[in-house]
């Protein structure tokens, strides 16, 4: 049996904050209020993301 409170894997805003962090210093698109990223950036980034798996 194994633990369950050990996660199989991190979080993706975990395991990519570094990156997440660079795309939030040179990112100049508006956000949404409470937003870190633009919707653009984001999607941006998780389509790369895609495309490196």
């Amino acid at each position: 049996m194994t633990d369950t409170n050990q996660a199989i894997r991190q979080h993706a805003e975990q395991e990519y904050a570094h990156e997440l962090t660079s795309l939030q210093e040179v990112e100049t698109a508006a956000r949404p209020p409470n937003w870190e990223l633009s919707p653009w950036a984001f999607n941006g980034w998780q389509a790369r993301q895609r495309r490196r798996h």
